[in-house]
Order: structure tokens, then sequence, then C-alpha cells
């Protein structure tokens, strides 16, 4: 029976620890997203992707690896579980084809039949010595397929399958704002995740290194969809340790080059930290927007908060474009303001400015401050264009533009800024010689001069 859902159709992936769920959702996607490793429960939180299966799409959710354990974060991983299988159109019930069916499975299995859901039992490491696909035939689920997630063998059969039941959609989901949610461990992300996607979608601990995997959210305001991402806690280079803490730092860069806006959270009971400023570094030089948040402000004294708030300001002159925004995520306080700022910041990503404009404006400074002369030449500015939107590159054609001091292309950056609204967006001013022989002849110069 084929579904006529005219929404993308989702199917939640799921699956004991250490049985290849991960390994079977990279297959499907095409590429390493989700994280592998022999470390059981490496998959923590639920995450969304985009798949394309022939000439369709269709939605896979990654979830938390199945446990009967009863510690805090498996209770709330397994509450995770629940709600994306209620949620999805479909099931992805990965096993392991070597071992023997368990009990928590087969409850599981007893579980999902009551709900009515269409489930795909996927034998994994069917290549293994003594595996069988057909020894899970006993869950009572006709579609059963043996697949290799590490060579690809049984994928096409699957596909197929999945493809009978739900044909998908023929566009892909429509583009929405990516927002990525970074910081140090513990500074409040994924609280924060959760207060803007209104659900728990992300698990929150005391416990450092929770977020493993990036945990995407899917919510909108003033009717503009957003993709909410949280990231592992990025420590400084030297404590990040080799295994599933390398590999999440990995994904937390990948994140960061593929967001539209970046949200860099700081704790405020921490203050700025040498490592918040090595993270908004590696922002800026990934050309994205940025919003600093400053998270806690609940656990602050309202009698220091003014000095511990300027003290932070001080520490971030570097980046004085990027809007702060106070808030409390556990609180739910100053949300709206952050929720109204990412709405704003969004809308201004794709600035465009047109070289007669941007040549007035080079005209204009040029004449007001000239650049230094040096000893050995003159610079002479000639004309401005845009060379990029993400992030916005502006290039200035002269000659000897190679004498022009960095803090000159400083001041024409600051004096771009204050013409027009680039609040969160980050510039680049380069400079570029109108003649291809001019470095030719400078070094010319500079020989005669010896």
């Amino acid at each position: 029976m084929e579904t006529t859902n005219t929404h993308t159709p989702c199917l939640a992936i799921i699956g004991l620890p250490n049985v290849g769920k991960s390994s079977v959702l990279n297959r499907f996607i095409g590429r390493r997203r989700a994280i592998v490793d022999d470390v059981a429960h490496t998959t923590r939180d639920s995450a969304r992707h985009a798949v394309q299966l022939g000439k369709r799409w269709i939605m896979i959710q990654d979830t938390p690896g199945l446990s009967d354990l009863g510690d805090e974060l498996s209770l709330a991983a397994m509450a995770q579980l629940n709600h994306a299988i209620e949620e999805a159109d479909g099931v992805l019930f990965v096993v392991d084809a070597a071992q023997e069916p368990s009990n928590v499975e087969r409850k599981l299995a007893a579980k999902l039949h009551k709900m009515g859901k269409t489930v795909f039992v996927i034998a994994n490491q069917i290549d293994k010595a003594g595996a069988l696909a057909e020894k899970y035939q006993a869950f009572g689920f006709s579609d059963i397929f043996g697949v290799s997630a590490i060579h690809g063998n049984g994928f096409p059969e699957l596909i197929s399958a999945i493809e009978k039941y739900f044909p998908g959609q023929k566009q892909a989901p429509p583009r929405d704002v990516r927002v990525a949610i970074l910081g140090r461990p513990n500074v409040g992300k994924s609280s924060l995740t959760n207060a803007l996607a209104g659900a728990d979608i992300a698990i929150v601990s005391s416990q450092a290194g929770t977020t493993r995997d990036p945990v995407t959210a899917e919510t909108s305001h003033k009717d503009q969809p957003w993709r909410i991402i949280d990231t592992a806690g990025i420590r400084r280079p030297g404590k990040i340790e080799r295994g599933v803490e390398y590999f999440s730092y990995g994904r937390a860069q990948e994140v960061l080059d593929e967001c539209d806006i970046c949200l860099l959270v700081l704790d405020a009971t921490d203050g700025s930290t040498a490592q918040d400023q090595r993270l908004a570094g590696m922002i800026e030089e990934a050309g994205r927007a940025l919003i600093i948040v400053v998270n806690k402000i609940d656990e602050i004294d309202p009698l220091d908060q003014g000095r511990i708030l300027l003290r932070m300001q001080n520490d971030y002159v570097f980046m004085r474009w990027a809007d702060a925004i106070v808030i409390s995520a556990k609180e739910k306080t100053g949300l709206d303001k952050l929720r109204d700022a990412i709405t704003d910041l969004s809308q201004r990503l794709d600035q465009k400015f047109t070289t007669p404009e941007l040549n007035r404006v080079l005209s204009d400074i040029t004449t007001k401050h000239p650049p230094t002369t040096t000893k050995s030449f003159r610079p002479k500015l000639n004309y401005m264009v845009q060379t990029s939107q993400r992030p916005l590159t502006f290039v200035i054609f002269g000659s000897h533009p190679d004498a022009v001091h960095f803090s000159y292309q400083r001041y024409i950056e600051n004096d771009i800024r204050k013409r027009y609204d680039l609040r969160g967006l980050p510039v680049t001013v380069k400079m570029a010689s109108k003649h291809r022989d001019d470095d030719r002849k400078r070094r010319i110069k500079e020989v005669k001069k010896k």
C-alpha cells in the first residue's frame, strides 16, 4: 500500500547501541554526517536529515540508541526516541544480523505493531560470519532486509521498498535559515536549542559532553522557517581527545561552514574566556553572520550584571560589529529579543551594492582621508566592487595596493559599516592592483634601491 502524503515523509531510524545505526544513516545520506564509534550510546540526541532516494526526497530522523538504563541521560534519550517514533511516518528498525534478537528489541517490535507503523527491519552487518536476517522474522514484519552499511550491500533493494511505501517529494524540502549554536561545554547550548524550538529536542544535563552529534530542530518565527543546529561543546585544542570528541569537533566545524547565522553562547557566570575568544575568531574567519548570546544571566546578581557585561564587551572589541543579546535559556527570558535579532539578521544576509554606489563611497572616503604615502609609493585607490555576499567582500583596485596599511583597510570597513546596516555581518575589504605588472615594477624598484 502506497502512502499519498503531500508532505515530505519522515522515517525514524532506531536500534540498539552499536548495531550500526549511524553507519546506515551515513549510507543513506551519502557522506559521513553521524558519528560512528565503537563506544555505546555515541548518538544521544535526535537529528533530522533530508535524503534523496532516486529522484524523490524524504526525511530521516536519527535517534538515540535503545537503552533500558535508568540514569538521567538514558531516560531523556528514551523520551526523545518515543517522541520521534510517534511523529514519524515510518520506522527503519536497525538490528545486528550477527546477533540474536534481544528482549529490548522484542518489546519495541511489539510496541511498533500496536502503533501501526510501517516498519523496515534492516539487518545490518550481513557480511559477518554467521549473520542471518531471517532470525528477525519472529518480529512479525514483512519487510526485512539484510544489508552491509559499510560496503553498501542490500541498499538498492531497501531503497526500492522505501520508495514503494513512501514516494517522497519531487523537490527538496524548502531552504530554511540555518542557525548554528556554538560554544564551550556547559554554557547552555542545548537549553537554548530547546527554548528556541519550543520542545525538548536536545538532551540537557549538567554532565559535560552530553551533545555529540549536531542536533537539528525545525521551527519558525514570523513565518520564516528555521533550522536550529545544536553542536557539541568545543574545548580548547589541547583538551580535545581522540575518538568521539575529536569527530564531534570536526562536525561542529562542518556545521559552522554550512550555517547562515551563528549564535556564540557565552556563560555569564564565567565571564569571557580565552576559548570563547578563540571561537569568536573561528566564526569570523569562517565568514559567518554572528550574534553573541550571553546566557545564564539569571545566575548573576543584578547589581553585578552591568559590570560583567561591560567587561565581556571589552573582551570582544575586535567583534563590535556583532550584536550581543542577554538571555536566560532556563528561565526563557530575552528569547523574544533574540528571535527578532535572528529574523532581522537573516533578512540582511544577501545585501548587494552596485559598483557606481561603491565608487561614490570610495571617493568620499579617500577625499576625506587619503591613504598614507610611503617613502617608495603613493597608493591611489581607483574603484571598488563587491565580489561576495557571504561573507560580504569588497575589493578595491588601485595602484600600489601593497603599500596600503591594514589599518586603512579597517578604516574603510568601519566607514562602510557606518553608511549601511551591516550589524552582525562580517565584512572583508581587500586590495588589488589595477595593473597586472604592478608587483613586477615594485620588485624592480626595490632591486635598484639595493
